[in-house]
């Protein structure tokens, strides 16, 4: 996105999309982009299942993203979105554990914290 300033395009940052990879720093041709730390540390996205369940959980959709995508409705796909969820940090585990609704995923919740 870009904003008009005296006819130059300046850069604005989507903070609803900017993951802090520092891809557009390095992809910057006049070198006058730079990062900041943020207050907030965002979780970069493993792979593809990663960031479909991270983004899922972020809008409070995760039950949709299972049961309304047909993506998902194999085992393999399952298992998938299982292990991305048992490798999240523990306030992300709660957040999927509630919006998911399992027994299922709460047990392997409490026996992933036992280990």
């Amino acid at each position: 996105m870009q904003n008009k300033k005296e006819g130059k395009g300046v850069a604005v940052v989507d903070q609803n999309v900017c993951l802090g990879c520092g891809v557009c720093v390095r992809s910057c041709p006049k070198d006058v982009i730079h990062l900041e730390r943020r207050a907030i540390q965002v979780i970069t996205p493993v792979n593809s299942t990663h960031r479909f369940v991270l983004q899922a959980i972020e809008k409070g959709t995760l039950q949709n993203l299972i049961f309304d995508n047909q993506a998902f409705a194999n085992h393999r796909a399952m298992a998938a979105v299982f292990g991305v969820i048992l490798k999240l940090p523990p306030i992300k585990q709660i957040l999927a554990s509630k919006q998911f609704k399992s027994i299922y995923l709460d047990k392997l919740l409490s026996a992933n914290r036992e280990r």
